[in-house]
């Protein structure tokens, strides 16, 4: 799974029924880092702090580009994204433009001061 800036995570691949769903922990807005196991075509053993603002390119291709399966998929959590991302959403499946980036959500006091940790 990957996040998105829209409130919610996309499968970036096909889920087996049984399989345990993973996230990248990176995309939590960590405070510290910290070990952690390595997954199949990954070279990190660490989840770090700016790992958002590291990865953020990559997660938003795998994001866009699983995004693009939308309406071809069942999407029986649809109804549950929140009403304010549903144009961001669409531009994003319907025309393969995502128009916000994970890193938007990085909670970083010179990226949002008005987070608090």
């Amino acid at each position: 799974m990957i996040g998105t800036a829209y409130g919610f995570e996309v499968a970036v691949r096909d889920i087996q029924p049984g399989e345990e769903l993973t996230d990248d922990y990176g995309t939590l807005n960590l405070e510290e880092p910290f070990d952690c196991r390595q997954e199949p075509g990954c070279d990190r053993t660490q989840a770090l702090p700016d790992d958002l603002l590291r990865y953020a390119e990559r997660w938003d291709r795998q994001a866009l580009e699983a995004l693009g399966d939308f309406d071809r998929v069942r999407q029986p959590l649809a109804e549950l994204i929140d009403p304010r991302f549903h144009n961001a959403v669409r531009t994003a499946v319907e025309q393969g433009i995502l128009l916000d980036s994970i890193a938007s959500t990085a909670c970083e006091s010179l990226i949002a001061p008005e987070c608090a940790r």
